[in-house]
């Protein structure tokens, strides 16, 4: 029976210091409004806009980008994590556009949290951190709270991003954070969660940031089970909310007086909602609420209560009389020591007499270093002593984790009725832990055999051999690499970031890089047959006529400028005539003799056809008449011998069309991957003769897939040392069916794998 989810919200804002009462500006809950599309009405949106960079903005840009993201996701028809990925995207364009408008250096963090049913999706970028007490386990979001940086939103043309997803049970906490939320330390944030009360972990936070933080604390419970009192009363920076699931909004008595938004998203209002509105009546049609301190105040309290709050402060006292007892053992080893070593110097060093007083025996600034030096080598004994004991009492929880979930996935995989997808999520979470244990001890064989058991099942359900990859050449850091692209023995790569094409020769098996190239052949701000180079968004190999050069590499701008090179001849340049709906182009492609242009921000593929050897005609619309596609989240596309056309979206999905007419093309569930592709971020189309495929590069999953035409998953990349996390970042893919190699880019990497044989 599934359970139906209500949420506690809570507040914490500190702002030179001082805490207040409101919720922070960037801070904002929805609800599916009215008119919602039918895709997002079990969802409930969450997100925490927070401050990042060097200049710090008034609270209603921070309000503003928040109400941006609630609109843009309730607008979207895509997946959880395709919709939140068009949230950051909206909200990172804002920023940008704002910044080049008003001259400013705005950026921010966000992060978001949606729940759909028993499941919760989280997207971060930024410092943002999210710590929770998960079916009473601790864990983070990142995982390794080190890893925090991210690139904040508005620092480039594209998001860096993170996501994760995790099933819900009752009375799991999350708080969604900003950076000095994670600069608290890690046994401070474990014991408030652990307290499972909200109150207590907004005096938690609030005793232990400095001047400023921000942070939303949220606890989902059974909605149908009695509701903790002390979780919602008395709570210090918080509003009382109580948001209930969607499903089941006719039974629900309070909601947020605060941040629930009740209009639909394209007609919500900045003003804030009324203090005490009427309370929902299942004839009303709008979400309402109500302010639920009269409720609290006319419950009887219990000693159960008392109790609820009290055990967590007990817990507290017991914890601080044993930390006593500890440093008074440690204040006893410390007085044994000095009391020996006085007698060891009164031995060495005796009472002079009186004929001696005048006598120096031993210089006095040995005597001082001794006395220094054997003090701090006993304190430094003693601290690594009681380190080394809680990194090792730590190693063995996590330990005991991973073997039982280890247990939990086995006992799993021996039930028929379990599904694939719950199969593949019972080794994710053996993962996790694992991965958690060795951050304490990296030498444990058991648990490595363990990660190495799941990392196998994992494969396996994802439709994955490893193979072998190699490092052939490492460009610079936070590059954006596209591509790449193969002509003859030249491999070329583009970096978004800075607008640059590099070109490197490969050997003649095509396997390792031979002369590297250190200077971009193509690069923005060039000035090139008189025009200036904008920002580049894409590669491609042409062999007919309509550039500036045939068999050439070509490139081309967001202003339309199409660039090619030789490496003979060198550079060119022709500008393409632009329609006036010429908005974001993300990808090209050549089929026939003519070139495609995918115009995300236009829902339009522009098509160029070559008069007397040149694109220098205006284009044609692929997709005509009413009824055209919704292309702001496509990502590439790519274009099949016999001329259908293929786009990814950064969901994952992939649309087909023939004629600009869509064709139905989906993943055959029985060869594909239990999650299927999650995270599109490259798409290329293989027209060899004997091997027609896409190859689609998944982030999420760490992934390229190959694929056939018809939707079945023949096979995937992944490194062959299952620890590596080298394709976590991918972002390109080329297949070299003549030379049997594939060329894969991640963060800032170029590698090579050979290809898959069938």
């Amino acid at each position: 029976m599934s359970i139906q989810y209500e949420a506690l919200i809570g507040y914490l804002s500190v702002v030179g210091g001082q805490a207040n009462d409101e919720a922070p500006p960037g801070a904002k809950i929805q609800v599916p409004p009215r008119r919602a599309h039918r895709s997002r009405e079990h969802d409930t949106f969450f997100i925490l806009v927070t401050p990042a960079g060097q200049v710090g903005a008034k609270p209603d840009f921070y309000e503003g980008l928040a109400a941006l993201a609630c609109n843009v996701f309730f607008k979207s028809r895509l997946g959880v994590t395709g919709a939140l990925r068009e949230v950051a995207n909206a909200l990172n364009e804002d920023i940008i556009q704002r910044n080049q408008q008003q001259g400013t250096e705005y950026r921010a963090g966000a992060l978001v949290m949606v729940k759909r049913e028993e499941e919760v999706y989280l997207m971060r970028a930024g410092t943002a951190i999210c710590v929770a007490q998960r079916n009473k386990h601790y864990e983070t979001f990142p995982l390794d709270p080190d890893m925090l940086n991210l690139m904040p939103l508005g620092a480039r043309s594209e998001p860096q991003l993170e996501f994760t997803r995790y099933p819900l049970a009752p009375n799991d906490i999350f708080i969604l954070g900003d950076g000095n939320i994670a600069a608290i330390s890690d046994a401070i944030l474990r014991a408030a969660v652990a307290t499972q009360n909200i109150s207590m972990v907004l005096e938690t936070l609030e005793r232990s940031v400095q001047r400023q933080a921000f942070a939303m604390v949220i606890q989902f419970i059974d909605a149908n089970a009695p509701t903790p009192e002390a979780n919602t009363a008395d709570v210090p920076h918080e509003t009382g909310i109580a948001i209930t699931d969607p499903q089941a909004i006719e039974q629900v008595e309070t909601l947020s007086t605060q941040t629930v938004d009740e209009t639909n998203t394209t007609e919500s209002s900045s003003e804030p909602l009324a203090e005490s509105p009427t309370p929902l009546t299942p004839s009303e049609e709008d979400i309402t609420t109500t302010d639920t301190s009269s409720l609290q105040e006319e419950e009887t309290f219990k000693p159960e209560d008392a109790e609820q709050i009290l055990a967590p402060r007990r817990r507290q006292n017991i914890l601080q009389i044993l930390f006593a007892g500890f440093l008074l053992v440690i204040a006893g080893i410390l007085r044994a020591l000095a009391n020996g070593l006085n007698a060891i110097l009164d031995r060495l060093l005796p009472e002079p007499t009186h004929k001696e007083k005048n006598q120096q025996f031993v210089p006095m600034n040995i005597v001082a270093l001794v006395a220094i030096i054997v003090p701090a080598i006993v304190a430094v004994i003693v601290v690594g002593v009681a380190i080394s004991n809680r990194d090792e009492t730590a190693f063995e929880g996590l330990r005991e984790i991973t073997i039982q979930a280890r247990l939990d996935a086995l006992q799993l995989e021996d039930n028929p009725q379990a599904s694939k997808r719950d199969k593949r999520f019972a080794w994710l979470e053996v993962r996790r832990w694992a991965q958690q244990a060795l951050n304490e001890n990296p030498k444990s064989e058991e648990v490595i055999d363990i990660l190495l058991e799941a990392q196998n099942k994992i494969n396996f359900y994802d439709r994955v051999v490893p193979t072998q990859v190699t490092e052939l050449r490492e460009f610079e850091p936070n590059a954006d690499l596209r591509g790449p692209i193969v002509g003859g023995q030249d491999i070329y790569t583009l970096d978004r970031n800075r607008s640059q094409v590099y070109r490197d020769v490969l050997d003649g098996a095509g396997r390792t890089i031979i002369e590297k190239g250190e200077i971009p052949v193509l690069e923005r701000g060039r000035r090139v047959n008189n025009f200036i180079v904008s920002n580049i968004i894409d590669i491609e190999w042409i062999t007919t006529p309509g550039a500036a050069q045939t068999r050439a590499l070509i490139a081309l701008d967001d202003n339309g400028l199409l660039l090619s090179y030789h490496p003979t001849f060198g550079e060119g340049a022709i500008q393409l005539e632009l329609p006036p709906e010429w908005s974001r182009p993300v990808a090209i492609a050549l089929w026939d003799v003519n070139l495609y242009v995918l115009d995300a921000g236009a829902n339009q593929i522009w098509r160029y056809r070559p008069e007397n050897g040149f694109f220098q005609n205006p284009p044609e619309e692929y997709f005509t008449g009413n009824s055209r596609p919704e292309l702001r989240a496509a990502v590439d596309f790519g274009i099949e011998q016999g001329g259908d056309v293929f786009i990814l979206f950064n969901d994952g999905t992939i649309a087909r069309y023939r004629g600009g007419e869509p064709i139905p093309f989906e993943l055959n569930e029985e060869l594909a991957p239990v999650e299927g592709i999650t995270n599109g971020t490259a798409l290329y189309v293989n027209n060899d003769d004997g091997d027609y495929a896409l190859y689609v590069a998944d982030q999420n999953n760490a992934t390229v897939y190959k694929i056939s035409l018809g939707g079945s998953v023949r096979g995937g990349y992944r490194p062959l040392d299952l620890l590596s996390d080298i394709f976590n970042e991918v972002t390109g893919v080329y297949d070299d069916p003549a030379r049997g190699n594939i060329y894969i880019l991640s963060g800032n990497k170029l590698y090579h794998a050979p290809r898959i044989t069938e």
